[in-house]
């Protein structure tokens, strides 16, 4: 332990954190402590497209994601190759947020909080850490637990202490807090908490206490899903001459639970069969053979529980000959072993109390143990599992003993579910709703008095897997799915109801993928984590008025259409105020839109660099819309571009459609900017009336600017008939250190670069070269490089000659040698492609 301690002390100092370490004062104490001075963050929330949500940017990798009703967010992930875990405070108002980051060692695998208003977080690693986060005391507790992964830990207050329970999917680890630190209690294996060794323990959950206003767990009840021990017991079957008989059935049923049961057929007149032994103090099980040939052969027998790993026992039956029956054996199907368990941690040794065995038919993969505190039906306690089969319901009493339900210890609804991982289980403080979900169906089950028992009560199919949900009081439920959408419910009239339109979802396509969902005990607002961010909506407005959600699809339709449908349309915001408040955002691409509205009447304004800014006001979204168009005052436009030099009489040739070129228009009313895709010359695009201000961008980079004016083009929209504009960009001047001068004669060249596909020639003539307008292919050849041509066109106004003035002239072109190194003297010849005419320089 003490080699443990040592090297999570060493990585504190690494990662910057002031420690201040706490000695051992017992030799239970395990514990390590750090305080943190650690620095608060503000955070943004941003305006999101789904009707009052906002939206926080995540710069860490998120992992887990847990939430609380005191407004505290707790994620894990890695930051800077740095395993964190950051707790985030909003404001009560949802308007803002800060966060602090503490450092842990190991993913994070596991979160949890004694309840769902606390200041205490525990936090399991895949480094066998188990590390206490006090948000009062700004400090953080190392306990080195386990060297395997941390499955599962818990917090919880326990009759004014607090315990800790780990699980690391062999063993069960258990302290409790003793100022000033965590005194081990555990490990607790399966000897301890069931009473028998070897066996295993599959999974452990602790009690979950639900009422209107708080959920807690509670550790001194937990819920074990484990496999007992088994002896293997090996059969000879022999007639009364001793010879062995073939083909013998036998079975083996446990006496206590006729579900256990085993079946064979002798082969050589033996069979071998593992058999778990359920008691304690061994068990007992009624042996059955048959055969035709043979009489029927019963015995009930005791096997006591193993004193090692593998035992071994022996047993001769002699079957008498007669008349007997001829049965098949019956397959073998797998079987769960579940318990509650007592957990006294108070003293020492702890005690722990078997309670409520049971054995189902089938694999058992999650379990969830509730007790809901306002219960209004004849039950106390209630365990939800889920298989590979279907979903098993069991209800117990004070007591902790079974209550049957028609002569049965559980109730069990079949269901073919692929992924039993994915189960999830709410109850509602009164116990009569109880919530399931699993692949990509969720469930709503309902407690029927005269039936004594929950019945499936309604049930909802999404297109992607359910990754969680989360329940308020007031029965708002929050549901995540794998394929980015966010779901919104509610239980009205004893059914589920969506707060969507018809069979579309009340959730959103986000920008990252939600695995997490958590919403406030008070229904006010909930949490939805992912990947790379979270959103917080505000489900306060969720409730029967506003629901269903309408999905409003929105065209920006111009006034003024083109006859040809290739224009490229607006893009932009949209802003949705109601009653003067901000409640949506979106966005606009290529002249449409999607928000998530309730049935109101809102005001909407739409920003473009296109078109400014527009304002519709009262504007009414009624139950059942799904569409709504915008109209605007915009103009189908065919930009011819033109890139040239600055005071110069020439131009390059027009630019057409390359990797990387994009234009960035800016309205100078409104000082909005758009990036369009170059994707055609002329470009095709509807504008509105204004002056625009258009770069021309080449990986990022601004190469070439222009300005435009839009102003009533006139009656030949009318007739849908576009107009042209010409725009005339100018190559802007850079200080590229990359630039290299030389000298051939009176002309310098200056090779830089990127602006297009390589690296450009730039020509400075000290005396201007005249060349008739037109289409030349330019020549540049050295001794240094191979021959390079490069087509270009000189043309002006007049379309006659071309002066090139001592000014900069780009040529896509580029000079190297075979080292790929620049290289500056070349004799350049312009040749007249109609004329054959050549000017050499």
């Amino acid at each position: 332990m003490s080699y443990y301690l040592l090297i999570i002390f060493i990585l504190s100092i690494l990662v910057g954190l002031s420690v201040s370490y706490v000695p051992s004062y017992n030799e239970s104490d395990v514990s390590r402590s750090i305080l943190v001075k650690a620095e608060e963050y503000s955070i943004s929330l941003i305006s999101t497209n789904l009707y009052y949500a906002k939206t926080i940017y995540s710069d860490i990798k998120i992992l887990r994601g847990y939430a609380l009703d005191n407004r505290i967010i707790i994620l894990g992930g890695v930051k800077n190759g740095q395993n964190i875990v950051r707790v985030i405070s909003l404001r009560q108002d949802l308007s803002s947020a800060s966060y602090v980051d503490y450092v842990v060692h190991g993913g994070v695998t596991y979160i949890s909080t004694p309840d769902t208003q606390t200041g205490l977080i525990a936090v399991g690693t895949s480094l066998g850490e188990i590390a206490i986060i006090d948000l009062n005391l700004n400090k953080v507790t190392y306990i080195q637990a386990s060297r395997n992964s941390i499955k599962s830990v818990y917090i919880s207050s326990v009759r004014g202490s607090y315990y800790i329970v780990g699980f690391d999917g062999e063993f069960i680890y258990s302290y409790r807090y003793m100022a000033p630190g965590w005194l081990e209690i555990g490990p607790i294996n399966s000897t301890a908490l069931l009473g028998f060794m070897p066996a295993s323990i599959i999974d452990v959950v602790p009690l979950i206490k639900v009422s209107s206003s708080l959920i807690a767990y509670d550790l001194s009840k937990i819920f074990l899903i484990y496999t007992p021990p088994k002896i293997k017991l090996v059969i000879n079957v022999t007639d009364q001459y001793g010879q062995p008989i073939n083909n013998a059935v036998v079975r083996l049923e446990y006496v206590n639970n006729k579900d256990l049961y085993y079946t064979a057929v002798t082969k050589n007149g033996s069979v071998s069969i593992d058999l778990p032994i359920p008691d304690v103090n061994g068990s007992y099980y009624l042996l059955k053979i048959t055969h035709p040939s043979y009489e029927t052969y019963t015995q009930i027998i005791y096997l006591p529980s193993p004193r090692e790993v593998e035992e071994t026992i022996y047993l001769t039956v002699s079957l008498k000959s007669g008349i007997g029956i001829l049965e098949a054996a019956q397959p073998i199907i797998e079987r769960s072993f579940l318990s509650i368990i007592e957990l006294d941690l108070s003293q020492k040794p702890y005690k722990a109390t078997q309670r409520g065995v049971m054995i189902i038919p089938s694999k058992i993969v999650k379990a969830y143990l509730f007790e809901p505190l306002e219960n209004i039906y004849p039950y106390k306690y209630l365990v939800v599992l889920s298989s590979y089969d279907g979903i098993y319901i069991i209800y117990y009493d004070q007591n902790l003993n079974i209550i049957p339900v028609r002569g049965l210890n559980y109730i069990f609804y079949y269901y073919k579910i692929n992924d039993p991982k994915t189960f999830n289980s709410l109850i509602s403080s009164d116990g009569g709703y109880i919530i399931t979900s699993f692949d990509d169906r969720l469930y709503l089950l309902r407690y029927e008095t005269s039936l004594s028992q929950h019945v499936v009560a309604s049930s909802y199919v999404f297109l992607g897997k359910v990754n969680s949900l989360s329940m308020s009081s007031d029965k708002k439920i929050s549901v995540v799915t794998d394929d980015r959408m966010i779901n919104i419910f509610h239980i009205s009239d004893g059914l589920l109801k969506s707060c969507t339109r018809s069979n579309e979802y009340s959730g959103f396509e986000s920008f990252t993928r939600p695995f997490y969902t958590y919403i406030s005990v008070d229904g006010s607002y909930s949490v939805d984590v992912g990947d790379t961010g979270i959103y917080i909506i505000d489900t306060s407005r969720y409730n029967i008025d506003i629901c269903p959600i309408e999905k409003i699809k929105i065209n920006i339709v111009p006034e003024i259409q083109s006859i040809e449908e290739d224009y490229i349309g607006i893009y932009g915001q949209i802003f949705v105020k109601e009653n003067n408040n901000l409640v949506a955002t979106g966005m606009i691409n290529n002249s449409k839109a999607e928000l998530y509205l309730p049935s109101s009447k809102y005001d909407l304004t739409i920003e473009s660099a296109q078109i400014g800014r527009v304002t519709y006001d009262n504007i009414m979204i009624s139950p059942g819309d799904s569409r709504l168009n915008l109209y605007v005052k915009v103009y189908p436009i065919d930009l011819f571009v033109r890139v040239g030099l600055e005071k110069a009489s020439i131009s390059l040739p027009p630019i057409y459609a390359e990797a990387g070129n994009d234009l960035i228009i800016t309205n100078l009313a409104t000082n909005l900017s758009t990036k369009i895709s170059l994707r055609s010359n002329p470009l095709r695009i509807y504008l509105g009336d204004g002056i625009y201000n258009i770069s021309l961008l080449y990986k990022d980079l601004i190469i070439a600017t222009g300005s435009l004016k839009i102003d009533s083009p006139g009656p030949a929209f009318t007739d849908l008939v576009a107009k042209t504009y010409t725009l005339n960009m100018n190559i802007v001047r850079s200080d590229d250190k990359n630039i290299i001068n030389t000298s051939l004669l009176n002309i310098t060249l200056l090779i830089r670069g990127p602006l297009w596909s390589g690296t450009s020639i730039n020509i400075h003539s000290t005396s201007p070269l005249v060349l008739p307008a037109g289409l030349y292919d330019v020549d540049i050849t050295s001794r240094y490089f191979m021959s390079v041509t490069s087509r270009i066109e000189l043309f002006n106004d007049l379309n006659k000659t071309v002066e090139l003035t001592p000014a900069l002239f780009d040529l896509r072109v580029r000079l190297v040698d075979m080292l790929n190194r620049n290289v500056g003297k070349a004799l350049i010849e312009f040749r007249n492609v109609r004329t054959g005419a050549v000017t050499v320089v």
